[in-house]
């Protein structure tokens, strides 16, 4: 488009294109621990992106299929041509990743795309050995192909062919045209955050989580919007060098224009920045981990920040609307209208930043080698459920009663705020709340076994005039009430697993602790007559040791007074039934 088009002199010296001024003053000096951890990283990253390339006889081995498939629909459509679009033209592509083709049809007279995905994928079946998926009805008609390995390709070969999907091509030179600029930090940066995004399970639309597409506009984003100096210009705001025409710059009602000269600019414009590959992934890490403005932001390569509200894209939790999705706002370059983030999910998008999060902690602490950052960023995740969000405010309301929960199992939503209430300034987690549920009980378990330890050594031979005194059993009894109740406490205030660490300690012990300070200080700073006079405790004892002889009917009412007067006929110098009772 651009090829044709050369940038004015004049227009480097605009006030208004500031990325364009090559002088700026030098940055400062940094720390030297720093300085050299990041150049030992930048080659780690180097040597680490090197060897995820394609090699020479892959991308042999996939231009002979763009071939074979293009000669196949031709006999559907003779004037179509097949052509390359996404990772594989645009510089970004991985070793053994898929192949995306996009079926232009030069003719006016052409068939509806829904109809050609149809006949191509029959057609496709009959006369080669992929397994196909014909995709009709979605957004871009596609038709999915995959290969299954074989001794020339080891890893097989999945492919999409989309028809008449023109703007994907105009996107794949834009980004063609950002990595050619700064190739060694452009593009080192952006493979390694697609092989990261894969190692950490956060690079699937299927799963809720971001695209590997939606990965490369965020490093757009950043390294023209947030980075100052910038590291890349905005290409989609540089002007033509000369008059065009709307049908040069428009397609399908979309603005495609960016400056594709890049032969040109590299003459005319250089970035001051010269933070290395490191640095620029560490601020990357960091900026999308504790500055981005997830909640009202848009990141647009082509305008820079916008608002969700500017776009109509802020009425993210109206049930049952699109709108539901723009959790992640990012603007897809030229069709603004659409969210390329749309599919992450409440829950996938807390994962993705806390995933940026651990990366930036890694970093931070700049291990002494820088191998060992590589390999703990790279670190595969385990395949699990994505991580559930809290709340904006920093309450944990728990969505179910233990740490591993299934979907069917009821809120208790009570439970749920008074747990958040409580435990929201020592771990807000699932594992607060189960704490808080076993801590529920220990005060109960607790006592249990302290009356018991209380009659079996204190009072042993007391209460024998009770309705349930156990006689010569007792001593077991208490013995095994003891025992089994310290199980039991034990069991409530332990870890939850080993090793403990944040997210296996139990705050059952510290919130009993704290339950037991505040009822010493109550008793030591309240008297005791206002808790409980002396004369209730004693009058309380007293009637329930006569509580089995004080009730019945009128006949056990008169046993029991024949059966004391007796008792006191037969008191003779002090003594009742052989028993002293002095």
């Amino acid at each position: 488009m651009a090829t044709a088009y050369a940038q004015p002199t004049s227009a480097l010296q605009s006030p208004r294109e500031h990325f364009l001024q090559p002088n700026t003053p030098p940055q400062p000096r940094k720390h030297a621990s720093r300085q050299r951890f990041a150049q030992e990283f930048s080659q780690c990253l180097y040597d680490f992106v090197i060897q995820l390339l394609p090699t020479a006889e892959e991308l042999a081995v996939k231009e002979d299929v763009r071939k074979l498939l293009e000669r196949l629909i031709r006999t559907i459509e003779p004037d179509s041509r097949l052509l390359q679009f996404g990772s594989t033209a645009n510089g970004f592509s991985l070793r053994n990743s898929d192949m995306d083709l996009c079926c232009l049809i030069d003719s006016e007279e052409r068939l509806a795309a829904t109809d050609l995905v149809n006949m191509a994928g029959d057609l496709l079946e009959r006369e080669t050995k992929f397994h196909v998926k014909p995709l009709p009805h979605a957004r871009i008609p596609i038709v999915k192909l995959s290969l299954d390995p074989a001794p020339g390709l080891p890893y097989g070969i999945a492919c999409d062919i989309g028809f008449e999907n023109r703007l994907a091509l105009e996107n794949t030179r834009l980004l063609m045209c950002y990595a050619m600029i700064d190739p060694p930090r452009v593009r080192t940066m952006v493979l390694f955050l697609k092989v990261w995004s894969k190692r950490r399970k956060i690079n699937s639309p299927y799963k809720g989580t971001l695209s590997s597409y939606g990965y490369v506009l965020l490093v757009i984003y950043f390294l023209v919007h947030v980075k100052s100096p910038p590291v890349l210009p905005n290409l989609q705001v540089m002007p033509p060098l000369r008059p065009i025409s709307k049908e040069e710059t428009h397609l399908n009602g979309h603005n495609i224009w960016f400056f594709d000269d890049i032969e040109l600019l590299r003459q005319r414009w250089k970035s001051s920045n010269t933070d290395s590959v490191a640095e620029l992934l560490i601020d990357f890490f960091k900026f999308y981990s504790r500055e981005f403005q997830y909640s009202h932001g848009v990141a647009s390569i082509r305008a820079g920040l916008l608002t969700k509200d500017s776009k109509g894209w802020e009425s993210e939790y109206e049930k049952g609307s699109p709108r539901e999705r723009n959790r992640l706002c990012i603007e897809d370059p030229f069709e603004v209208d659409y969210n390329v983030s749309r599919c992450v999910t409440k829950d996938g998008l807390y994962t993705i930043r806390g995933e940026f999060m651990r990366a930036s902690r890694i970093l931070a602490t700049r291990p002494d080698r820088a191998i060992v950052a590589l390999a703990q960023l790279c670190e595969e995740r385990k395949e699990e459920e994505l991580v559930h969000p809290l709340p904006n405010n920093g309450l944990f309301i728990p969505p179910r009663l233990t740490v591993r929960y299934e979907p069917v199992q009821p809120v208790i939503a009570p439970d749920g705020v008074f747990g958040a209430a409580l435990l929201c300034t020592i771990l807000p987690s699932d594992v607060a709340f189960t704490s808080l549920t076993s801590a529920g009980g220990v005060p109960t378990t607790a006592a249990y076994g302290l009356i018991a330890l209380l009659r079996l050594f204190v009072t042993p031979d007391d209460f024998t005039s009770s309705h349930y005194f156990l006689g010569r059993w007792r001593r077991p009894a208490y013995i095994a009430t003891a025992l089994f109740n310290g199980l039991v406490f034990a069991t409530q205030i332990s870890p939850f697993y080993f090793p403990v660490t944040a997210q296996s300690f139990n705050f059952a012990p510290v919130i009993l602790g704290a339950v037991t300070i505040f009822g010493v200080l109550s008793w030591y700073f309240i008297p005791a007559d206002k808790w409980l006079r002396r004369e209730q405790v004693l009058r309380a004892l007293r009637i329930a040791d006569e509580e089995p002889y004080a009730a019945g009917s009128s006949a056990v009412e008169g046993s029991f007074a024949s059966e004391n007067a007796r008792y006191r006929a037969e008191s003779v110098n002090g003594k009742v039934k052989g028993v002293d009772i002095d």
